[in-house]
């Protein structure tokens, strides 16, 4: 039987099941477990649970996973349908996205106070070494000079991720590009050396 023919409870108890043969607790043990957690049960009414024959409370199924130290999501997530499954994914993007969006927030306005600082007092840029690039000479060229120091140690450490395919990965990277073009803007269309 797969995982369609199968009603939610016995999805849940099938986790449920895995999760405690995980870690090889017998259906007597975890009774008591649960019993000691405040949902008094013996053996068979885990027996029940774990084939889907005993509905539990919302209640019961938050201790089940707290005894089983795991997310209730976790114990869950193969009773959603595709499209639960993909809502779920798209507002975790969706959060995600924010989360980089507001970091690259944060990035873009250190990098603007670097570049004021560079622009008032140039000769700090003489910490700025690294034998692998020329020394930046003025605020725009540590950009550049940040920027050369980021690819190339992605290129020495590797990306964080590796898809498959080059138009895989290029569409995951025009998706983070459109988060941070939205980051950073000019006033005007005029390049009148202000930053």
């Amino acid at each position: 039987m797969d995982n369609d023919e199968l009603t939610a409870d016995q999805l849940f108890g099938r986790a449920v099941l895995e999760s405690r043969q995980a870690r090889e607790i017998s259906q007597r043990a975890f009774a008591e477990l649960l019993t000691e957690a405040g949902m008094p049960v013996d053996a068979s009414a885990v027996s029940r649970i774990e084939k889907g024959t005993r509905s539990v409370r919302l209640t019961e199924a938050l201790t089940i996973a707290q005894v089983l130290n795991l997310d209730l999501s976790d114990l869950v997530q193969d009773t959603q349908t595709p499209e639960q499954i993909f809502a779920r994914q798209r507002r975790f993007v969706d959060i995600t996205l924010q989360a980089f969006e507001e970091a690259g927030l944060a990035a873009a306005h250190a990098l603007a106070d670097i570049h004021y600082q560079v622009q008032n007092e140039p000769r700090v840029l003489e910490a700025a070494r690294d034998e692998r690039f020329d020394q930046p000479r003025d605020a725009d060229s540590y950009l550049r000079w940040v920027a050369a120091r980021w690819r190339a140690n992605t290129e020495v450490e590797g990306p964080e991720l590796v898809l498959t395919t080059k138009a895989g990965a290029e569409l995951m990277r025009n998706v983070l590009h459109a988060v941070a073009d939205g980051v950073v803007d000019a006033l005007d269309e005029d390049d009148d050396d202000e930053h």
